[in-house]
């Protein structure tokens, strides 16, 4: 079948340029009104070349119209909507999950408090105090002697140890103090005998004070003397032996 060639009639010219755009209306509209005027345009071969050139090259490209390819601007459009619709489940699944364990310690703090109020109330048992030393009425005055006796021996020895040392660094009170210590307990380890009458509240004062010269640490008797003797002191302040 042969070409339809009524619809474009070839150029007169051989390798003429082919017409890619028309000149601008204003430029037309200024031929017009001249050759109106009878002052028609004289043309030169430079702007004739100028005419050529535009009407047979492309209008460069618009500053409105995006660089990239259009289809790459759709795709990213869409990846842009499928990022944001991919932020927003997320953001709702992890609101959820917040709210389900908020819900959740709710509940768990709510049965809490309900075993706490359904419990029954704590009953208190006093405990006895634990007794220090010895049941002092279940003994006779002999049988305490007998019990007391070596324990006076032993804490006369002990502080029998301090004579031997150098005072020059002791206060002068706490040296007085502890000398009148001594003093006393040989002083009461010769009143007992048989015949000796010590009542309960006494013996009870002598164990206390025994107990309280024991716990004085005597480990590094040199260098701790200060501490020693201040302790002492305070034993003797205390009026167990009185």
């Amino acid at each position: 079948m042969p070409k339809d060639t009524t619809r474009r009639s070839p150029s007169p010219i051989p390798n003429a340029p082919r017409i890619k755009r028309r000149l601008p209306g204003h430029i037309l509209d200024r031929f017009e009104r001249r050759r109106a005027a009878g002052k028609p345009v004289k043309w030169t071969d430079k702007g004739i070349k100028a005419v050529v050139k535009h009407v047979s090259t492309l209008p460069p490209p618009s500053p409105a119209l995006p660089a990239k390819p259009i289809a790459a601007v759709a795709n990213e459009a869409i990846a842009a909507a499928r990022r944001a619709g991919e932020a927003t489940r997320a953001r709702q699944q992890r609101e959820a999950a917040e709210a389900s364990a908020l819900s959740a310690a709710t509940a768990a703090r709510r049965d809490l408090a309900e075993r706490i109020s359904a419990a029954p109330a704590p009953t208190f048992t006093p405990i006895a105090p634990k007794r220090v030393g010895i049941d002092i009425p279940k003994y006779t005055t002999p049988e305490l002697i007998g019990i007391y006796t070596p324990k006076f021996d032993a804490t006369i020895k002990r502080l029998s140890a301090l004579d031997d040392l150098d005072y020059s660094d002791i206060r002068a009170d706490h040296a007085v103090a502890v000398s009148r210590l001594y003093l006393r307990l040989i002083a009461i380890r010769k009143q007992l005998r048989p015949e000796a009458i010590v009542t309960f509240q006494e013996w009870k004062r002598y164990e206390t004070g025994l107990r309280a010269i024991g716990e004085v640490s005597f480990v590094g008797l040199r260098r701790n003397l200060r501490r020693i003797f201040a302790e002492l002191e305070l034993i003797e302040r205390a009026g167990y032996f009185e």
